[in-house]
């Protein structure tokens, strides 16, 4: 699965909507917009909004890891 999909699998999951992730996201630049092509695949997160994005949704280490390893082998 790419990277796009599982952080839109783990946004879905916490329930939250595309809008309400961007609540959380905003002040590093994560608007509703941007996180829609990110999880389209048209755009990749920085280090450090990967990381605020899965805070947000609340992701388990092992899911972090499974985008991470997912994103080393350039999903």
């Amino acid at each position: 699965m790419k990277t796009g999909t599982i952080l839109r699998v783990l946004r879905q999951a916490a329930g939250l909507t595309q809008e309400q992730l961007a609540q959380h996201t905003t002040a590093h630049g994560l608007k509703q917009p941007r996180i829609s092509l990110i999880e389209a695949g048209q755009a990749m997160p920085s280090a450090v909004q990967l990381a605020v994005m899965l805070d947000a949704v609340k992701a388990s280490d092992d899911q972090r890891l499974g985008i991470l390893r997912g994103l080393s082998r350039g999903r």
